[in-house]
């Protein structure tokens, strides 16, 4: 699936891609760049790819619909995404 998530030059693009490079992934040959988090949110939700949001946004997002979180288990992702 790709992956969904904030596009180089934003704020959250470096913890995004810390979280990223802990979960082991060095390339991200379909990487979906966006702020709109109904972008991000709509596309989650239909199965057509996995979205990399904070946890404020993910805890809304989880409220609201049909989506499921998925927590890598990586020792290097506490914080806020």
């Amino acid at each position: 699936w790709p992956l969904v998530g904030p596009p180089r030059g934003t704020i959250t693009r470096e913890e995004f891609d810390r979280h990223v490079a802990a979960a082991g992934l060095t390339r991200l040959p379909r990487l979906i760049e966006t702020t709109y988090l109904g972008v991000g949110r709509q596309m989650a939700a239909c199965g057509d790819a996995v979205w990399l949001v904070s946890a404020l946004v993910a805890r809304e997002a989880l409220a609201a619909g049909p989506l499921h979180a998925v927590f890598p288990g990586q020792p290097g992702l506490r914080g806020p995404m």
